[in-house]
């Protein structure tokens, strides 16, 4: 019993680690995160508000915390993605604490 519950955690820790690796070191953004990011670069804090260009939509926190990345960081393909990379890790941290609670 004690080895299923094992193989599960490391499973998806490999799982998440590959995810992981994709979001981070992918050449350039996808058509959706491109179109996505022009919206987020050229509109101000207020404009983000209003109906995106390009038939995007997206949560309003989301836009707002990549405009910030953006706007403190940088514009690149990796600060973009960045809040998501950040999300991820921290579901993969709060999905080990419940597994770690389960036991």
């Amino acid at each position: 019993m004690d080895c299923d519950k094992i193989l599960v955690k490391i499973s998806i820790w490999i799982f998440g680690f590959f995810i992981l690796m994709f979001s981070i070191f992918p050449s350039s953004l996808w058509l959706d995160e491109a179109a996505l990011g022009v919206n987020i670069v050229r509109r101000s804090y207020q404009e983000l508000f209003l109906p995106l260009d390009y038939l995007q939509v997206a949560p309003i926190g989301f836009l707002l915390t990549v405009k910030t990345f953006v706007r403190y960081l940088s514009d690149n393909d990796f600060i973009i993605r960045l809040p998501s990379i950040l999300a991820l890790i921290m579901c993969l941290l709060l999905m080990f604490k419940a597994i770690k609670k389960t036991n």
